[in-house]
C-alpha cells in the first residue's frame, strides 16, 4: 500500500472514503490508518537456524615438510509461514493476499590439504606445494501457495487466518546435489641464489551435480551437469636487485 502513488485516500463531510484525484470532495481530509494497522497477519511464523563446523590442522613434519588440513561443514535450515499482500484492488481500500509456506533445508561439507616441501637438486632449490579439494552440497527447497485467501480491509484489517483447509499440492519440491574435487601442484624453483626464478603447475577439476525430484526421488530429466578440466600455469621471475624484479 506504501505505492499508491497519487491514489490517496479522502474522506467527504459524511466521512466516506473514496480514492483521491477521482472524486471532489467537500472539506476533503487525508484518510489515515490506524496505528496498529500492519499487513502481516499474527498467524505468520518463521524459523531460521544455522551451524557451522569448522577445523583446521597444521603440522610441520620435518624442518623441509609441513602439512595442513581444513574441514567444514554449513547447515541451513529455514521455513516460514506467513501471509502477504500482493497488491490493491480498484476500491482502494482492499488488498488481494497470499498465503505461502516455504522449506529449506542447505547442506555443504569441503575440506582441504595441502602439503609444501622444500629441497634441492644440483644448485637449484625447489618449493613443492600439493593440494586436495573436495566439496559436496545438497541443498532442498519446497513451497506451497494458496491466493484465494480472504481480502484485507485496510481501514477494518481483521487479522487471524490460518493457512487453507485442505492440504495444498507443493508448487516446488525438488532437492539439489552435487559435489567436486580438484587436485593440483606447483614447483616454485631457483637458481643463481633466487636471481632467476621458474613456476610451474597444474591443476585438475571434477564435479557434477543433479537436480532431484524430491517426492520421487528421481533426477529431473536435463537438469544433470558434469565436466571436468586440467589448466597449467607458469611463470618466469628475474631479479635485477633486492628493490626490482620483473614476473
Amino acid at each position: 500500500f506504501k505505492h499508491w502513488g497519487d491514489n490517496f485516500m479522502v474522506r467527504d463531510s459524511e466521512g466516506n472514503f473514496a480514492a483521491g484525484g477521482k472524486t471532489s470532495f467537500e472539506n476533503p481530509s487525508w484518510g489515515t490508518l490506524s496505528r496498529s494497522f500492519t499487513v502481516s497477519d499474527e498467524e505468520s511464523q518463521g524459523e531460521n537456524t544455522k551451524s557451522l563446523l569448522f577445523g583446521a590442522l597444521e603440522i610441520e613434519a620435518t624442518e623441509t615438510w609441513s602439512l595442513r588440513g581444513i574441514v567444514q561443514g554449513n547447515r541451513w535450515s529455514h521455513e516460514v509461514v506467513d501471509i502477504l499482500p500482493t497488491g490493491i484492488q480498484s476500491d482502494n481500500q482492499t488488498m488481494p493476499r497470499l498465503w505461502r509456506n516455504i522449506i529449506n533445508e542447505d547442506f555443504d561439507f569441503s575440506g582441504a590439504i595441502d602439503s609444501t616441501t622444500d629441497f634441492g637438486i644440483g644448485e637449484s632449490d625447489h618449493t613443492l606445494l600439493v593440494i586436495g579439494q573436495y566439496q559436496d552440497f545438497d541443498n532442498f527447497e519446497a513451497r506451497q501457495d494458496d491466493g484465494n485467501r480472504p481480502n484485507l480491509d485496510v481501514f477494518n484489517p481483521v487479522y487471524g487466518y490460518d493457512g487453507p483447509v485442505n492440504p495444498l499440492p507443493w508448487r516446488t519440491n525438488r532437492k539439489n546435489q552435487g559435489s567436486s574435487w580438484s587436485v593440483s601442484a606447483q614447483d616454485h624453483m631457483k637458481f643463481f641464489e633466487g636471481q632467476f626464478q621458474v613456476i610451474l603447475g597444474a591443476r585438475y577439476d571434477d564435479y557434477e551435480s543433479q537436480e532431484i525430484n524430491h517426492i520421487t526421488g528421481t533426477p529431473v530429466p536435463g537438469d544433470k551437469d558434469s565436466g571436468s578440466e586440467t589448466t597449467y600455469k607458469g611463470g618466469l621471475i628475474y631479479k635485477f636487485n633486492e628493490d626490482m624484479s620483473i614476473y
